[in-house]
C-alpha cells in the first residue's frame, strides 16, 4: 500500500529580525523580517525533522523575541515556502507566530493527557 506524503521544501533566510511599524491606526505592528541576502538562503525538507513541532511550541513564547527568532534563524519563517514570488508583505507578525505557539502547546499537551 502506497503512502502519500507531501513535499514541502521551506526556505530559510540568511537572517532575520523583529521590526516595528505605525500602521494608519497608530498603533505598533511588529513582524519577524528576513534580512541579509537571498542567495544565501538555504532549503530543507520539514518531514524529514519531526522535531519542529515541539521545538515551535518550546521555544516561541508570548513576549519571548529571542525564542521566537531563534527558532525562525534555524527553521525560516512560519509562511515561507519555496514559492519565493508568494511572500507574506513586511513578515509574519510577532502576534501570529505567538498565537500559533500556543495553539501548538495545547494540542501536545492535550495528545499527552489523552494517552
Amino acid at each position: 500500500m502506497a503512502t502519500w506524503q507531501a513535499v514541502n521544501r521551506m526556505r530559510v533566510g540568511e537572517r532575520y529580525e523583529i521590526e516595528e511599524t505605525i500602521e494608519g491606526t497608530k498603533e505598533i505592528e511588529r513582524r519577524v523580517v528576513e534580512r541579509g541576502r537571498r542567495e544565501r538562503a538555504r532549503f530543507y525538507d520539514p518531514w524529514e525533522f519531526p522535531e519542529i513541532v515541539s521545538e515551535f511550541a518550546t521555544k516561541v513564547q508570548f513576549n519571548d523575541d529571542a525564542g521566537l527568532l531563534d527558532f525562525t534563524h534555524r527553521w525560516g519563517s512560519l509562511r515561507e515556502t519555496l514559492d519565493i514570488t508568494h511572500q507574506v508583505p513586511g513578515g509574519d507578525p510577532v502576534g501570529y507566530a505567538e498565537q500559533h505557539a500556543a495553539i501548538v502547546r495545547f494540542s501536545l499537551e492535550l495528545i499527552a493527557l489523552i494517552r
